[in-house]
């Protein structure tokens, strides 16, 4: 096998796969990619943790075909260091070695045989379609929330789900730390075809590899759900995911129904006063340091926090509000990540006590409804 390419165009594809591999895994083939060049041009990439699967084409300047497992991560850093008016040419040679050339450079590393390297699931039945545009924004808006803690299984995805609401079928996301909760839903664009059953959990890492993919000029993406696990075809790629085997909690029960104290604010003023007021929390120690509080009152909103350690900070900001009095504590930090998901203009803002969770619309999507539980003042 023999291929010429230019600095960019095996970066793109080494990293690319590099989000795939296992940083620490008991089967060092994991962290291996399978490469596949042919004659006519056509180069062939698959990588695998077993539980997200990447499968990639692409055209480059084949010389030699031939298949080879590359160390993936050890040719990333070689690459990055090589001249970038330079091309780069890759070849192998007896026992699964693998020379890499460019200018006056010369590294040579130890591959594997190909046939060593794991199958991929296949796929059969019918698809259904997603706009790209759309699955994006929904990506965006949740996975803030979700979990990172890989003990909580089934809180370490997003839950991905088709309901009907006002005669019409939505698809919906929800993710969940259990200090905060996001929704958005989302008009399905084929209400006959897209079945995800009851729903499916899907695992947190295996969203942001399909996230990366999603930035391409394509309408829609084919979607197959089979086996306890989602093929997505976008573009070039095809990427498996298997599914979280596990009950997402019941969201509903946790989304205030008599928040009554309501207030509306632009976006980039409140956003930034939440930033400079968490500054001091942001450099405490502890969890509950980090909290800031919310002094509503009519037309105002004082937000405030006072640091034993750091000191004290206050900012006000006008809103529209005409109602009682409301104090209330929160994560400063949760609520910068919220305002960060939301595109429009301005925020909606829903409170009752100082014991309930808080609720917080995109002010020019409704549809997107973010929960943020209280810190207790």
């Amino acid at each position: 096998m023999k291929v010429r390419f230019r600095k960019d165009q095996i970066l793109q594809l080494l990293s690319a796969n590099l989000g795939i591999l296992e940083k620490k895994n008991t089967q060092p083939i994991l962290n291996y990619l399978y490469f596949q060049a042919d004659k006519n041009g056509k180069v062939i990439t698959k990588a695998t943790n077993y539980d997200i699967s990447l499968l990639c084409e692409y055209e480059y300047d084949v010389i030699e075909e031939g298949t080879i497992l590359l160390p993936c991560k050890s040719l990333y850093e070689i690459a990055k260091e090589l001249p970038q008016d330079e091309d780069i040419t890759i070849w192998t040679q007896e026992n699964d070695r693998i020379n890499i050339v460019c200018g006056t450079i010369f590294f040579k590393i130890i591959g594997i045989e190909s046939t060593q390297f794991p199958l991929f699931p296949e796929f059969e039945g019918e698809h259904f379609k997603i706009s790209t545009i759309k699955l994006r924004t929904m990506i965006d808006k949740v996975l803030f929330a979700s979990s990172i803690d890989n003990t909580r299984y089934n809180l370490n995805g997003i839950f991905f789900e088709r309901i009907r609401k006002n005669d019409s079928y939505f698809l919906r996301m929800v993710a969940t730390d259990g200090h905060r909760l996001s929704l958005v839903d989302i008009v399905c664009d084929d209400d006959n075809n897209i079945d995800v059953g009851r729903g499916i959990i899907l695992q947190r890492k295996g969203v942001i590899e399909l996230r990366k993919l999603l930035d391409i000029n394509i309408d829609n993406i084919n979607i197959i759900i089979q086996n306890n696990q989602m093929m997505a075809n976008i573009g070039n790629s095809i990427i498996y995911i298997r599914l979280v085997d596990g009950e997402f909690p019941d969201y509903e029960m946790v989304i205030p129904k008599l928040n009554d104290k309501m207030f509306r604010v632009r976006k980039s003023l409140f956003l930034n006063a939440i930033k400079r007021v968490s500054i001091l929390p942001n450099i405490s120690f502890g969890n509950k340091s980090k909290s800031i509080q919310f002094k509503v009152t009519n037309g105002k909103l004082l937000i405030f926090t006072s640091q034993q350690e750091t000191g004290e900070a206050k900012e006000e900001i006008n809103i529209d509000y005409s109602g009682n009095e409301i104090i209330v504590g929160f994560n400063g930090k949760y609520i910068i990540d919220i305002l960060n998901a939301c595109y429009g203009e301005w925020i909606i803002v829903k409170l009752s006590d100082q014991l309930t969770a808080g609720i917080i619309h995109d002010g020019d999507m409704i549809d997107h409804l973010n929960v943020i539980m209280p810190i207790r003042i």
